[in-house]
C-alpha cells in the first residue's frame, strides 16, 4: 500500500510538470487537476500493466 501512494505522488507530480510546461500554464496551480487525473490514470495503467505480467 506504501509503494502505491508513492507511486500515484510520483506520477501525479511528473504529470503536473508535464502538462504545465506542455500546455505553456503559467503557474503549477494551474495544472494541478489536470495533473492529478492524470497521475491518478498513470498509476492504473501501471499496477494493471505490472499484474497482467506478472500472471505470464
Amino acid at each position: 500500500m506504501n509503494y502505491m501512494f508513492f507511486l500515484l505522488i510520483f506520477y501525479i507530480a511528473i504529470a503536473t510538470f508535464v502538462l504545465q510546461k506542455v500546455l505553456g500554464l503559467a503557474q503549477v496551480s494551474d495544472a494541478i487537476f489536470p495533473g492529478i487525473a492524470a497521475g491518478i490514470l498513470l498509476t492504473v495503467i501501471h499496477k494493471t500493466v505490472k499484474r497482467k505480467l506478472k500472471e505470464r
